[in-house]
């Protein structure tokens, strides 16, 4: 599930509009194709370098704050993802105490499976999780795009369409032509109207310990959309724990 065109190449960080990427590029992009043979979701390594030659590697990224509000709403949306928002809540399926369990992995009693709640990860990933002190929006970067991180681009979704308009070199209109693919209005029953208002403070502060290292580095506020949409690499000093 690697997608390119004549420039670029892109590779998916769960939660952060990928599906929508994946419709612009195929719509919008310059000689789009899919690669196979590659796991989406799964460590950037597994890409052939081959894929590579000649192309910037960009990903998305946002707030770990609504980061972990679409993780909830798209597992709310099917009876088997409710039951595993209970298990994962050490038998609560409430944001709150699921969003416990993803900012703190040591309290977990029993994993669901999938753990990833909609991401099918196996019991190494799990392991590398709980022992990695992050919270799981910062674990999923990590793994994902790689330690040490190996983009050369990064998008924030709260500016999607702008950004990839940029980095595409293509109108904006014509991005914004392409309908967006897997919001959570897509899925009504678990939609939720306001999301930052499942947070109190007490679970703001979770989120702002279990992922500052990844806060600090995107400069990332509550639900807040940043002051930049595109960074190169050489423009973000990379948290030790994703060096």
């Amino acid at each position: 599930m690697l997608t390119v065109t004549d420039k670029l190449a892109y590779w998916h960080m769960p939660k952060t509009g990928g599906m929508s990427v994946y419709k612009v590029l195929q719509a919008c992009g310059n000689k789009p194709e899919w690669v196979n043979g590659v796991r989406r979701h799964g460590p950037v390594s597994q890409i052939p370098q081959s894929a590579l030659a000649k192309r910037a590697l960009f990903g998305t990224v946002r707030d770990p704050w609504s980061w972990y509000t679409s993780l909830y709403q798209h597992a709310s949306s099917s009876p088997d993802g409710i039951a595993n928002l209970k298990v994962m809540g050490n038998g609560d399926s409430s944001f709150k105490a699921v969003l416990r369990s993803l900012t703190d992995p040591q309290i977990i009693a029993e994993p669901p499976n999938p753990w990833g709640l909609v991401i099918n990860y196996g019991e190494a990933e799990y392991a590398d999780w709980k022992a990695s002190g992050l919270g799981l929006c910062s674990w999923m970067f990590r793994h994902v795009y790689g330690s040490p991180n190996k983009l050369d681009l990064f998008v924030d979704t709260a500016g999607l369409y702008e950004g990839l308009s940029e980095i595409m070199n293509v109108p904006l209109e014509t991005i914004q032509g392409v309908n967006p693919q897997n919001c959570s209005a897509h899925r009504p029953k678990s939609h939720i109207e306001e999301p930052a208002a499942l947070y109190d403070d007490e679970m703001k502060e979770w989120v702002a310990k279990a992922d500052e290292a990844y806060i600090q580095m995107f400069e990332y506020e509550f639900f807040t959309r940043p002051d930049w949409t595109v960074l190169a690499k050489s423009e973000v000093e990379l948290a030790a724990p994703f060096r």
